[in-house]
């Protein structure tokens, strides 16, 4: 380095620590300041509740009965009042005292790590073309025009309040500004946690067998909208409500009945399941956009960038 290089650079360093020391005194005298501040606000406080409590006039008689369990009263209100601002004034001294101490030391402040933390973030999955063909084939259901520009496959557990929550407040928007308008189509695969959720494989069932009676989105909307209402019921009783839904939406009863009884569509949900584990998929909802990864719901704004 050239000796006016050299200069320059030592100049840099000399205003650099003077930025620092200032920063570092500045904090320091805020946090005695407000010590300071706080102690007398207290002291100021407590001085005019006693005034205004010990002020309140009462008959003489009942002055004279009630003297002294009044101001045990008003003693204890004022000890449990003092204490709390007590408490509060040294949090926040607490907190100055300690962003005084991260200055000092040069590391970063709560702001500067709550920063790195979300510049931490991973990255969306992006999924192989190969494992993305896969992902498309035979899905339980869909909806939107297969035509669309944009594909979205979601792996959905009846049961899972996080799929409920949703399905009840994000998709409507969703299937409102892309899905109605040709934007986009969205695909179903079955995932039952039946670990957790063991209604979860039976509402799965009860959605395939509306499949041969055309009428899969609807129950599929409906199982979705009633979970608070199946899903603490024991399993022949939610099989019997989901029989309900069914006839409620013009379905055959009994041959829908049958259906639910079908080891082969219990099957084809747990090969839909397993699939889902091949591809890596592991909890619910979890959502593939044009083979990028979104695990669980977010807001809607925050959704639709995912899908611009």
């Amino acid at each position: 380095m050239s000796p006016k290089k050299s200069k320059k650079h030592a100049q840099r360093s000399v205003r650099t620590t003077k930025v620092v020391e200032e920063n570092v005194s500045l904090a320091t005298a805020t946090a005695q300041e407000m010590g300071e501040k706080l102690s007398t606000g207290v002291s100021s406080v407590i001085k005019n509740l006693q005034s205004w409590f010990r002020g309140l006039q009462f008959d003489q008689s009942a002055q004279r009965d009630a003297q002294q369990p009044w101001t045990k009263l008003t003693d204890a209100v004022l000890n449990n009042f003092t204490t709390g601002l007590l408490l509060i004034s040294a949090y926040l001294i607490g907190v100055l005292t300690t962003e005084v101490r991260y200055l000092k030391s040069g590391a970063p402040t709560g702001a500067a790590v709550a920063q790195n933390q979300q510049q931490a973030t991973p990255a969306p999955r992006v999924l192989s073309d190969d494992v993305w063909k896969e992902m498309l084939q035979n899905p339980v259901g869909e909806v939107g025009d297969k035509k669309a520009e944009l594909t979205m496959v979601e792996f959905v557990d009846y049961q899972c309040p996080v799929c409920y929550r949703h399905f009840v407040s994000v998709y409507p928007s969703i299937k409102k500004e892309f899905v109605d308008t040709g934007k986009m189509r969205i695909i179903y695969r079955d995932m039952p946690l039946t670990s957790i959720h063991p209604n979860a494989e039976i509402a799965a069932v009860a959605a395939r067998c509306a499949v041969p009676q055309n009428k899969w989105s609807d129950m599929h909307d409906l199982i979705m909208n009633k979970q608070q209402e199946w899903s603490p019921l024991v399993k022949a009783d939610a099989e019997a409500k989901f029989a309900e839904y069914a006839a409620s939406l013009g379905m055959n009863k009994t041959q829908f009945v049958a259906c639910q009884q079908d080891e082969a569509i219990a099957q084809a949900v747990k090969d839909d399941s397993l699939l889902s584990q091949k591809f890596g998929i592991n909890a619910t909802p979890t959502f593939v956009v044009n083979k990028k990864e979104i695990v669980g719901t977010m807001a809607y704004e925050l959704f639709k960038t995912v899908l611009k």
